[in-house]
């Protein structure tokens, strides 16, 4: 079999740096249990780059099927965490890495580039309204409003 070739960095990176990794590569991958929000997914897919994630967190307010290519999760309980906001009672989603294999090899295959093509121009397509403030003030403003409500004006 053909295996593309894959590079790890390790360590912090400055903004000019994650930049011109996007630029230069050609699909950006992360498996992970669970995000706030996904900004490493959303700035890849900014970039007009195929996204490989977890079907699960904060990152399915803007990825989807038609945008992104989801892997499968199964949940388990959180442990084993420094932090005391996490605990038992919440769950992780544990991405499929069977699953992730066969999306790798599938974003990978030439026979499919018009489909991942048309994902990731999608992609950026749809995270282009979230780095507009006009749109997020007001959904923020909701929120908080909400919240505040819930916790009775102080």
């Amino acid at each position: 079999p053909v295996y593309p070739p894959i590079t790890f960095f390790g360590g912090l990176f400055t903004r000019e740096e994650i930049q011109s990794l996007h630029m230069r590569g050609d699909c950006f991958v992360l498996p992970t249990r669970c995000e706030g929000f996904g900004v490493c997914q959303a700035e890849a897919m900014a970039f007009g780059k195929p996204v490989i994630s977890s079907n699960f967190g904060g990152c399915l307010e803007f990825m989807n099927e038609k945008n992104s290519f989801l892997i499968r999760t199964s949940t388990s309980p959180v442990y084993g965490m420094l932090f005391p906001n996490y605990n038992g009672y919440m769950n992780w989603g544990e991405p499929d890495v069977m699953h992730l294999r066969q999306i790798m090899r599938y974003v990978f295959d030439k026979n499919n580039a018009l489909e991942v093509k048309f994902r990731a121009e999608r992609g950026q397509k749809d995270v282009t309204g979230l780095r507009n403030w006009k749109k997020i003030g007001p959904d923020m403003m909701k929120r908080l409003s909400v919240i505040n409500a819930s916790f009775g004006k102080r």
